[in-house]
């Protein structure tokens, strides 16, 4: 078998494996990138997901990631409360399709100008 055909033979196998077992949400971030966050699938193993909300800036404001199921209804949230650096959340998501934003906070909370657009992905 020459090479070029048994490369072409893995080049199939694996376009047709189907999708990852984790399916993360990749970072987003608030408007100006000041604060960001993740979904990350079964990062604990057994089906434990981690939510994760960072503060990229120093400047007296923090950082909140909001998860929805794509119905709408409110799923969990994750604060950073305005310290440098990120905190993270446990969490078991159901399968299925979720939404994720990150916003900027304050003293008054949520500031809603700030917000990112919503982000839809699925949770394996």
């Amino acid at each position: 078998m020459g090479i070029a055909v048994l490369l072409g033979a893995m080049s199939a196998t694996m376009l047709n494996t189907g999708p990852a077992a984790a399916s993360d949400s990749g970072w987003w971030y608030a408007s100006g990138s000041a604060a960001s966050g993740k979904f990350f699938d079964n990062y604990y193993g057994g089906y434990t997901d981690k939510v994760t909300a960072c503060d990229n800036k120093t400047d007296g404001r923090g950082a909140v990631v909001y998860v929805y199921t794509d119905s709408g209804e409110f799923a969990g949230a994750v604060d950073d409360g305005g310290d440098p650096g990120c905190d993270s959340q446990k969490s078991s998501y159901r399968r299925g399709y979720y939404k994720i934003q990150v916003c900027l906070t304050d003293s008054r909370g949520t500031i809603e100008s700030t917000c990112g657009s919503w982000h839809r992905f699925y949770n394996n």
